[in-house]
C-alpha cells in the first residue's frame, strides 16, 4: 500500500471589492471552489459561504480541503466592502397613448 502525499486541489476566486451606500450591508455571492483529490475523498470547510452578508471593511474568506490521508490544501481571497458611496437610482417613465 502506498502512502498518499498528494495535496488536494483547491482554487479560490479572485479578490473582490464592492461599493455600497453608507449603511447598507453587502450580500456577496461567488462561485465556491470545488475541491478535487486523487483519493476520490475530500472534505471542505470554509470561514464564510457565498451569499453571506459583509460589513464595510476587509474580510478574508478561507477554504480548506482535506483528503482521507490528512493532506490539507488551503486557499483564501479578500472581500473588500467600501461604504459611503452614493447610490443612484434611475427611473425611466414611459407614456403610451392608446387610440
Amino acid at each position: 500500500m502506498s502512502l498518499d502525499t498528494e495535496l488536494p486541489r483547491l482554487t479560490c476566486p479572485n479578490d473582490t471589492t464592492l461599493l455600497i451606500g453608507p449603511t447598507t450591508p453587502a450580500i456577496v455571492i461567488w462561485n465556491e471552489p470545488i475541491p478535487f483529490d486523487n483519493s476520490g475523498y475530500v472534505t471542505m470547510m470554509s470561514s464564510h459561504s457565498s451569499g453571506d452578508m459583509f460589513v464595510v471593511g476587509d474580510t478574508t474568506v478561507s477554504y480548506q480541503a482535506k483528503d482521507s490521508s490528512e493532506n490539507v490544501k488551503n486557499c483564501s481571497f479578500l472581500v473588500r466592502v467600501e461604504g459611503n458611496h452614493i447610490a443612484f437610482v434611475v427611473f425611466t417613465m414611459y407614456i403610451f397613448n392608446i387610440h
